[in-house]
């Protein structure tokens, strides 16, 4: 497993790097304090009415949540290649 590159996100600088690859924004005023940062895209939406049209960036970093984001990003579209292949050539 030491040759292995990881699937997903392994901290906080990752997570927004990989959002800002996939054509994401950050929501101007949010992540004061110990607030999460919101990040959207500015073309496309999630399809699920019950799910946040963003996402939450916290402060705090572990293993989940890189991968709950990369499962989220797959249910709103992206594809899970070019998500691995942007995090093998960043690491």
């Amino acid at each position: 497993m030491s040759g292995a590159k990881p699937s997903y996100p392994r901290s906080n600088a990752e997570c927004v790097a990989l959002l800002k690859h996939l054509g994401f924004k950050k929501k101007l005023g949010t992540g004061r304090g110990k607030h999460p940062e919101k990040y959207h895209h500015p073309t496309i939406r999630n399809n699920n009415p019950n799910d946040r049209p963003f996402v939450l960036i916290s402060h705090d970093y572990f293993d989940e949540k890189g991968k709950r984001l990369v499962k989220k990003l797959v249910l709103w579209g992206f594809d899970k290649n070019i998500i691995e292949a942007f995090l093998n050539n960043q690491l």
